[in-house]
């Protein structure tokens, strides 16, 4: 597009949106963006206190507002360009009237959504860097990683530990907390929900804890969704983290862990960034939309056509391969990418 307005713009205003998924999928387009353009002034402004946290950590912006804090019509008249990063219905209104908008298409899921962004970002500039996309951007601090050290000091260090991440939330659990969980626990989740039963869970995780003495299970997840770990019976390989992280100490915490394992999730695209292992379950949701990205030889993905026919035994076999892998070649990951 040799005539968009963002070849000529020296100032970019990118608006992030909710949730920490959608705005971890537009960080490639964002450093495709300060490549093709490395003296623009380039600043962003959240929707969320996640997307705030999330692109606090991004080097390719150069300053970040808070929505809450601005009116976007007085923020917006000093830049040249706005770029939404995602095409959806709260960012539209939010936008809807302000000037100098250039909206994304929606690309109706033809590829992977982490793409939506970085392909808008070559349409317009020709130069950008066009391979390859790269991962997400999230960078952690040494005090996020003394953070997280310390968030796992009641996991002795020896005998060596096999440290699973777990997070059984998703988005419409922490919008609808505890009334939703009245309803599905003990009850199989729905079919076109996100996530597994608690129930299921529970059964796994204490198969995991009595048979592998090495197994400890770090529980992750947004203050909401705090009722999520009274559901797992109690026991001391059981590290109640939820609510308890933000965004870079969420990500440090990964990078002390062997394996995340979650559905379709926020945390699970931040264990990407930090290049984690995981096994992923998945109902209707395609992970070749919203899966991990870039895929990887040590992600597995166990995809039913709906959650509740996804049984403990299987996920129960597919964790312990990467438990026989840690044995015998702990310091390389084995596990070949498979959906189930």
């Amino acid at each position: 597009m040799t005539n968009s307005p963002l070849q000529a713009a020296e100032k970019i205003l990118l608006v992030a949106p909710h949730r920490l998924g959608d705005t971890l999928f537009a960080t490639p387009g964002i450093r495709a963006l300060r490549l093709a353009k490395p003296h623009a002034q380039i600043d962003a402004v959240t929707l969320s206190e996640l997307a705030h946290e999330l692109l606090s950590r991004n080097s390719c912006i150069n300053t970040l507002y808070r929505a809450e804090d601005q009116p976007i019509e007085q923020l917006a008249v000093g830049y040249d360009v706005i770029l939404p990063l995602q095409n959806i219905k709260n960012t539209a209104t939010y936008l809807k009237d302000v000037p100098k908008v250039l909206m994304l298409p929606r690309y109706a899921g033809a590829f992977h959504y982490s793409e939506d962004f970085y392909r808008f970002v070559l349409q317009h500039l020709p130069q950008a860097v066009q391979d390859p996309l790269g991962a997400y951007e999230l960078n952690v601090t040494a005090e996020d990683l003394s953070q997280a050290d310390g968030l796992l000091k009641k996991i002795p260090s020896a005998p060596e530990p096999f440290i699973i991440a777990l997070h059984m939330g998703c988005h419409q659990i922490s919008k609808k907390g505890r009334g939703l969980l009245s309803k599905l626990f003990p009850s199989l989740m729905t079919k076109d929900t996100r996530s597994w039963s608690f129930k299921r869970f529970d059964h796994l995780v204490q198969r995991l804890v009595q048979q592998h003495p090495s197994v400890y299970i770090v529980l992750t997840g947004s203050p909401s969704e705090a009722f999520a770990g009274d559901a797992l019976t109690a026991h001391p390989h059981i590290v109640n983290l939820i609510g308890k992280t933000n965004v870079g100490q969420l990500a440090a915490l990964f990078k002390r862990c062997d394996l995340l394992l979650t559905g379709d999730t926020g945390p699970m695209h931040v264990a990407c960034a930090m290049d984690l292992p995981m096994v992923l379950l998945c109902g209707k949701t395609d992970p070749a939309h919203t899966g991990p990205y870039p895929a990887r030889a040590h992600h597995t993905i166990i995809q039913k056509d709906g959650m509740d026919n996804i049984s403990v035994d299987e996920v129960y076999q597919t964790v312990t391969r990467y438990l026989s892998a840690a044995a015998t070649q702990p310091d390389s990951a084995s596990i070949t990418s498979a959906a189930i």
